[in-house]
C-alpha cells in the first residue's frame, strides 16, 4: 500500500524551497533601499531652508542656467535667504551677516580652487540691498565666485531640480588706495536703475521687462570681436565680460533676469559690481 505525504511539499523541503528563501531576501532588500532612499530625500528637503512649499519663489524661467550636481551636496556652501531680515542659513542653521563670512570660510576650508564656489538660494522678492551684503559676505571670504540658484523653466513641484547661473565677484576695494586704474575700452558694464531702466556703457537699451535689445546688441558686440581677433588679455578667447551694476533699491529676482538676458547674449563672465552703488 501507498503511503500519502500530507504535507504540502513546500514546508519539508522540496527543491522550490532555496528559490523561495532567495526571494524572500531579494524582496526585503528591495523594500529597505527603498525605505532608505525615501529617508534621505527627506532629510535633504528638511535641510534646505527652500523645502517644496518655498521653492516656488526662487527665479524661474531662467534659459541661461546650467546643471550644476554640486548643490545638491551636503558639502556644498548653499545660503538660503528668504527675506530682508538680515538672517541668512545654511541648512537649518541660522546666521547674522556678523557671523556669515566665518562659516564660509570653514565651508571652503578643504575645497579646491574650481569647487569654491557659493551658491545662493534666493527669493525673487528679496530686496536687492540684502544680496549685496550677502555678497559683501562672501568674497570676505576669499571667494570669488556665487552661483545663482535658479529653475530653468516655470516652476512644478518636484519636477525639476534647480540650476544656477555662475557670476564673479569683485575684489574688496583697497583702503585708501591712490592708485589710478587706466580705463580699459573693452569694458561693458550694464546699470539697472531704481525704475528698471537698462544701459549699457551709458547708452539706453530698454528695461528690466525688455531685456531682448540688450541681448541682440551684446551678441553683435561679441560678433565683431571674434571677426576682429579682441581677445582677453594674456589669452585668445574673445573678450565677452560684462558687468552688472544695479540699484540696491531692486528687488533680486528683476536682477537676475537682467543676468539672464546677459547671460544668453554669449557674455562669459558675468561679474556683478557691489561697491558704491544708487539706492
Amino acid at each position: 500500500m501507498k503511503t500519502i505525504n500530507q504535507y504540502p511539499s513546500a514546508i519539508i523541503g522540496s527543491p522550490n524551497r532555496p528559490n523561495f528563501i532567495i526571494h524572500s531576501f531579494i524582496y526585503f532588500g528591495l523594500s529597505v533601499l527603498l525605505l532608505t532612499f525615501s529617508a534621505c530625500s527627506t532629510v535633504r528637503l528638511q535641510q534646505s531652508q527652500f523645502t517644496e512649499d518655498k521653492r516656488s519663489n526662487l527665479p524661474q524661467n531662467m534659459k541661461s542656467a546650467y546643471d550644476d550636481a554640486d548643490i545638491a551636496k551636503e558639502s556644498s556652501c548653499v545660503i538660503s535667504v528668504n527675506d530682508d531680515s538680515g538672517d541668512f542659513f545654511i541648512g537649518k542653521e541660522k546666521f547674522s551677516e556678523a557671523r556669515l563670512t566665518e562659516k564660509i570660510v570653514e565651508k571652503m576650508k578643504d575645497k579646491s580652487p574650481d569647487k569654491r564656489i557659493v551658491y545662493i538660494e534666493s527669493a525673487v522678492g528679496v530686496s536687492y540691498r540684502t544680496i549685496v551684503k550677502l555678497l559683501d559676505s562672501i568674497r570676505k571670504a576669499d571667494i570669488d565666485k556665487a552661483g545663482l540658484v535658479a529653475y530653468r523653466k516655470k516652476y512644478e513641484k518636484l519636477a525639476e531640480q534647480p540650476a544656477m547661473i555662475e557670476v564673479k565677484l569683485p575684489s574688496e576695494p583697497k583702503a585708501g588706495s591712490l592708485e589710478i586704474v587706466k580705463p580699459n575700452p573693452l569694458t561693458l558694464v550694464v546699470s539697472i536703475d531704481k525704475t528698471g531702466v537698462l544701459t549699457l556703457n551709458n547708452e539706453s537699451i530698454g528695461n528690466i521687462g525688455e531685456t531682448e535689445n540688450l541681448i541682440v546688441k551684446l551678441t553683435e558686440i561679441f560678433k565683431e570681436r571674434e571677426m576682429n581677433g579682441v581677445f582677453r588679455e594674456g589669452t585668445n578667447e574673445v573678450e565677452k565680460t560684462v558687468f552688472i551694476k544695479a540699484s540696491r533699491s531692486l528687488k533680486y529676482g528683476d536682477v537676475v533676469k537682467v543676468i539672464d538676458a546677459v547671460k544668453l547674449a554669449g557674455t562669459q563672465p558675468i561679474g556683478l559690481q557691489i561697491d558704491d552703488l544708487s539706492d
